[in-house]
């Protein structure tokens, strides 16, 4: 998947339970506030449809791809070796 992200571009990310209990612990375990750090996350999952125009996926329908998490494999902040 060779989209840059950023809002309203790339793919809307649709996760599970395990998926958000993890990220929360990530966070907790290093006393940051939830959402103001980049993750790493690793998962097997499934691409969902092109939506149709004006009817896109995520905030306000602005994305038009959606990945759906199935299982995480693995979750951590970034390192300088990450997504180069």
């Amino acid at each position: 998947m060779r989209v840059r992200p950023g809002y309203g571009r790339g793919y809307w990310l649709e996760t599970n339970n395990d998926f958000f209990r993890k990220y929360e612990a990530l966070f907790a375990k290093h006393g940051k506030a939830l959402g103001n750090e980049t993750v790493f996350a690793r998962f097997e999952g499934k691409l969902g449809p092109k939506a149709e125009a004006y009817k896109g996926y995520g905030h306000m329908g602005l994305y038009l791809r959606k990945v759906e998490v199935k299982k995480l494999l693995e979750i951590r902040f970034p390192t300088d070796k990450d997504c180069k």
